[in-house]
């Protein structure tokens, strides 16, 4: 399991720079495509959860950012579940706070019904 923590603080990092770009004065993307894609080469069966969900609450909502944010949720989840929950789990909940974290202004829009939706 050290190389799946290994790859999971990659990821991490790799999702850090992704949202935090210093030549962009820390201002980067929300860091969902970025997870996705470390999901994707770490965590494949579990990635398709999380694009499932996406897929659901999308259709449900026409939200992205509340699709990024249930798919984000559910990839935990379904790591947890899964187990065992080990050292490599928690770069990839950190995965998880960096996301919701950046969707803060969104989930504020969401709440005043402001969010547009597609």
């Amino acid at each position: 399991r050290a190389v799946a923590l290994v790859g999971a603080v990659v990821g991490l990092a790799a999702l850090l720079g992704h949202c935090f770009t210093p030549w962009l004065r820390g201002k980067g993307g929300k860091g969902v495509a970025t997870g996705l894609g470390v999901l994707l080469a770490l965590e494949p069966e579990i990635a398709g959860y999380g694009v499932l969900a996406f897929a659901v609450a999308f259709a449900a909502s026409r939200l992205v950012s509340v699709s990024s944010l249930a798919a984000a949720v559910v990839v935990v989840v379904a790591l947890v579940v899964r187990g065992p929950v080990d050292a490599a789990v928690v770069p990839l909940v950190l995965c998880l706070v960096v996301i919701a974290l950046r969707h803060v202004e969104n989930i504020r829009r969401v709440w005043k019904k402001q969010e547009l939706k597609v």
